[in-house]
C-alpha cells in the first residue's frame, strides 16, 4: 500500500470533495459520504485529484494506507455504489425474479421467497452470459 498511497485518488466528473468540521464530505451521483479525519494525514484536492500528505513518523505512515482506503472507497460508492454478486452453484439451483421478489429454489422442499427491500435493485445473468 506504500507506493500505491503516494498517488493522487482521481475524483470523476460530477464528484465534489469538502472538509468539514468531522471530516471529509465526497458527494456524487448516487450519494453522500462523510469520511472521518484520519490523525496526521492531509488531504487536499489538486487538479481533479485527491492528493494526501503525512509528517514522517510511524504512526502516520501505518495510517497513510487507512487514509487511501476509505477516500478511494467513498469516491467509488458515490460514483458507482455498493454492489454484490452472488454465484449460486449446485444441481437445481436456480433463481427467478417476480417483480419485487425473488424466488429462490436452493435444494429446501418448498421455494424460497425473499421480498426485496427498497433501494435494492437485483439482475440475474445466466451462467455463461457475463
Amino acid at each position: 500500500m506504500a507506493r500505491a498511497s503516494f498517488k493522487p485518488i482521481a475524483l470523476p466528473e460530477g464528484v465534489s470533495f469538502g472538509q468539514g468540521e468531522q471530516g471529509y464530505a465526497i458527494k456524487g451521483p448516487k450519494g453522500d459520504l462523510d469520511v472521518g479525519f484520519v490523525p496526521g494525514i492531509a488531504v487536499k484536492e489538486e487538479d481533479g485529484a485527491l492528493k494526501l500528505s503525512y509528517t514522517i513518523t510511524p504512526e502516520n505512515k501505518a495510517m497513510l494506507g487507512l487514509a487511501v482506503a476509505l477516500l478511494s472507497n467513498a469516491v467509488t460508492g458515490v460514483t458507482q455504489g455498493f454492489r454484490k454478486v452472488l454465484t449460486l452453484r449446485g444441481t437445481g439451483y436456480k433463481v427467478q425474479k417476480e417483480g419485487r421478489k425473488l424466488n429462490l429454489s436452493l435444494g429446501y422442499s418448498h421455494p424460497v421467497i425473499f421480498d426485496l427491500p427498497q433501494g435494492i435493485d437485483v439482475e440475474i445473468f445466466e451462467p455463461g452470459s457475463r
